[in-house]
């Protein structure tokens, strides 16, 4: 309900571009991508969610890819929301990852940060640069 009210609240129209820092579990961003996108045909916004935890942005990855929701305009990152700054970021840069990509990326960054640290990239330590990790359908190219 909360995360209702908060679109609600910042009434995104068609065409917007919105920034969800620690955008998990992905209700708000699928709402937000729902209500920037033009059913009329005109230039659908963009939705970009942030999270510094992998696991959180699978979460948030399986919300934005339920087939009643089938979210075409939203854009996941693995960044530290605190520094993420959107114009490191190409839209258009980007295709979507297949599931088996995502979890094998996860699994990668994982070794490599517990070899670095005592903490693992699902406790928060974010990548030194945004990792774009997931891409729905109607972006990019």
């Amino acid at each position: 309900a909360a995360s209702a009210a908060a679109v609600v609240a910042l009434a995104p129209r068609p065409g917007d571009r919105v920034l969800d820092v620690c955008c998990a579990p992905g209700m708000k961003l699928g709402m937000i991508a729902d209500a920037v996108s033009d059913s009329s045909g005109g230039r659908d916004g963009v939705a970009v969610g942030v999270d510094v935890n992998l696991h959180r942005l699978h979460v948030a990855r399986s919300c934005l890819r339920r087939p009643q929701r089938a979210c075409r305009n939203a854009l996941l990152v693995w960044a530290d929301g605190t520094t993420f700054d959107p114009t490191q970021v190409d839209l258009r840069a980007h295709r979507a990852m297949p599931l088996k990509q995502w979890d094998q990326r996860i699994h990668r960054h994982h070794q490599r940060f517990r070899g670095a640290s005592n903490a693992t990239s699902a406790d928060g330590v974010a990548p030194p640069t945004p990792i774009v990790m997931f891409e729905a359908d109607g972006l990019g190219g």
